[in-house]
């Protein structure tokens, strides 16, 4: 239901704002702590950068960090920079021609749990999502030497 990209995007924004001692984040660090592929990851941290949502810092100690405040980021704003509007608009079947007047065999189950799940998105932040995140993002503070 949702992308790759969505899912890789949320993960690392939520496990920026569990740890707010730390500014930045490697992309190493992010794609071992939240399982994902590095390379791919890379693009899609790239792609918040460009819109705003996070900065980017090259070299020792650098990464990328939340530019905006995890509470005034919603999984909404996240999934419309790397997803644009395909949830809304696609079938969840896949099919190419899904619509009231030719809809696919669950077209209006979708329709409204759809319009519930964005609603869920515009409603929740980064930062309420941190706080109810997985047990391995919710670590004790780390230590810099």
């Amino acid at each position: 239901m949702v992308s790759k990209a969505f899912d890789y995007a949320l993960r690392s924004m939520v496990y920026m704002a569990a740890h707010p001692e730390e500014n930045y984040f490697g992309v190493k660090e992010l794609s071992e702590s939240i399982q994902v592929s590095k390379t791919y990851l890379g693009k899609i941290l790239q792609d918040l950068v460009r819109h705003g949502y996070l900065k980017s810092v090259t070299g020792p100690g650098g990464g990328f960090g939340l530019q905006k405040e995890a509470k005034k980021i919603t999984m909404k704003e996240v999934l419309e920079v790397v997803d644009g509007t395909r949830l809304e608009d696609n079938c969840i079947l896949g099919q190419a021609e899904c619509s009231d007047k030719n809809p696919c065999p669950i077209h209006e189950t979708w329709k409204k749990q759809r319009k519930d799940l964005l609603t869920l998105f515009k409603k929740t932040t980064i930062e309420e999502a941190s706080k109810k995140s997985w047990p391995q993002f919710k670590t004790t503070a780390k230590v810099k030497k």
